[in-house]
């Protein structure tokens, strides 16, 4: 019995086919879904009363666990002067804003907000970062 040789593939046409199907691969696959993949919907959002005071702002700073101090109204004190400091504003400002580090202790932060609660106003935390310099 006499067996027939097999023609060898050439080799170009091992990189013909790579190249034939890929665009093929695009249009089944990813030109159908490329209208999904915006980046938004434009939303008009309600106002709210939630969220920061369109006033003035009281900020109490808490900065990074080497130091102990806090900062209110540009000055660096402790929880009990915190405690007098807010005596004259009680009655004048509802909301206070407290920004806190990123490393800043949460019992820090915790031990802050109980004091500005306790005397009676509304806190907003700020955990915002702030943009990087190039």
């Amino acid at each position: 019995m006499k067996l027939r040789r097999v023609r060898a593939l050439s080799p170009a046409l091992m990189l013909l086919i790579p190249v034939a199907l890929f665009p093929l691969v695009l249009l089944v696959f990813v030109l159908p879904t490329s209208p999904l993949l915006q980046p938004g919907v434009s939303v008009a959002v309600p106002p709210s009363d939630f969220g920061f005071p369109k006033k003035e702002m009281v900020v109490v700073s808490i900065p990074p666990p080497p130091s102990a101090k806090i900062f209110f109204q540009n000055r660096q004190m402790s929880l009990d002067g915190l405690r007098e400091a807010l005596e004259p504003l009680r009655g004048k400002v509802e909301t206070i804003v407290v920004r806190a580090d990123r490393e800043a202790l949460h019992e820090r932060i915790a031990a802050v907000m109980n004091v500005l609660l306790g005397a009676g106003f509304s806190v907003v935390l700020d955990g915002s970062r702030k943009a990087e310099e190039p």
